[in-house]
């Protein structure tokens, strides 16, 4: 298994640089470039335009594509993939906004029927529903849905984030449904809306002395906690609606070592327990584009 993982180590630099517009990111880019003349720069900034290119015919899923393709680029500069992974953000939202538009005049029974076509890979278009009002949903096509929670085959983040849509929607309120967690084995029934996030208060307390402990011993190294957090993140999601049967001040300390080593890109000991359950944790969520949910 790889311990030196590049999509973890390119999230990290990607945090780095925020831009709100194409052309601040291209001028941005541009300037970068001046100063830095090189071959393989001058190569991924015409990788670049012809990404904006796209964007400019509003072709939005394609350089979403073009532009993962790139950032799994292994050798990737630190301020190159600074400039993609901002790029990515910005073709994401306008993404998001070409299908809120297509789905705007489209009735709920239409909107659950491309939810469920291409089964798995339309499920995030449950979210456009959560800004509906309870009439426009009609309760009974929860029963069409709920097959996702319980699916053997459907990754644990995708199961998760359905559920957490679900969770939101005023017309399931009350409602039961059964969830299942790969990690545990275990089928779970939960009652749709009874609570914001539907946790034991063990687990919640668990999680939230994690984030707390982590938090210290990150406290003068702020990028490298965000990647912390994701960890906990990810964890979270492994073990829903339960908590890893684990101390909070260990795996706060395994998370912390292993993070200082990924960090600087050192090997870590895969034979530690712990540390093999972080980072199988993390390998199994790795179709997550990392801090958001396609």
């Amino acid at each position: 298994m790889i311990n030196k993982p590049n999509q973890f180590l390119n999230h990290l630099d990607g945090l780095k640089q925020h831009f709100s517009d194409y052309d601040s990111l291209q001028k941005s880019f541009k300037k970068y470039l001046s100063e830095n003349q090189t071959e393989l720069n001058n190569f991924f900034f015409n990788q670049f335009e012809k990404i904006i290119v796209l964007v400019k015919k509003k072709e939005f899923k394609t350089a979403q594509e073009r532009c993962e393709e790139e950032l799994a680029t292994p050798y990737f500069s630190k301020p190159l993939v600074g400039f993609f992974q901002s790029l990515l953000q910005l073709i994401n939202h306008d993404l998001i906004e070409q299908k809120n538009q297509q789905l705007a005049n489209m009735s709920c029974e239409k909107i659950v029927e491309m939810v469920l076509s291409d089964y798995p890979n339309k499920l995030n278009l449950i979210h456009y529903l959560l800004a509906k009002e309870a009439s426009f949903v009609n309760p009974n096509l929860l029963q069409r849905m709920t097959f996702v929670l319980t699916d053997l085959e459907l990754l644990e983040l995708k199961r998760f984030s359905f559920f957490k849509a679900l969770n939101q929607i005023p017309a399931f309120k009350n409602h039961k449904v059964t969830y299942f967690n790969s990690k545990l084995k275990q089928k779970f029934v939960i009652t749709l809306g009874e609570f914001a996030f539907p946790q034991t208060d063990k687990t919640k307390q668990f999680f939230q002395q994690l984030i707390k402990k982590v938090s210290q011993l990150f406290l003068k190294e702020p990028v490298s906690c965000e990647f912390a957090y994701e960890i906990i993140d990810a964890l979270l999601v492994s073990f829903f609606p339960l908590h890893p049967n684990l101390e909070v001040n260990h795996l706060a300390k395994k998370i912390h070592q292993y993070v200082s080593k990924i960090v600087i890109n050192e090997v870590v000991d895969l034979k530690d327990p712990t540390t093999k359950l972080i980072v199988d944790t993390l390998y199994e969520q790795l179709d997550r584009a990392i801090g958001e949910e396609n």
